[in-house]
């Protein structure tokens, strides 16, 4: 289990900062867009950030391989919790 969260831990580090550079670059975009006068220039070039920011994250997935199985016992109880909150 440690091995797995590292693994997980790991992957969502490598994952967010693309997906951050994606958010920012997309904020950027719309707010040049409301200028009176946009400078497309950088709007086009913030726009291929986002698809270079979204396939290096695709990229991390792929080249981690990752595939999950899940093999439980038939008598295991519930467990209740909140999955946005964290343990």
């Amino acid at each position: 289990m440690t091995t797995l969260g590292e693994l997980v831990a790991s992957i969502a580090h490598e994952t967010n900062q693309p997906l951050a550079a994606i958010v920012a670059n997309a904020g950027a975009s719309l707010n040049r867009l409301t200028a009176a006068t946009p400078d497309l220039e950088e709007v086009r070039d913030a726009l291929g950030a986002i698809v270079t920011d979204a396939h290096r994250a695709g990229d991390v997935i792929h080249h981690h391989q990752v595939s999950l199985r899940l093999e439980l016992a038939a008598a295991l109880q519930n467990v209740l919790g909140d999955r946005v909150q964290p343990g």
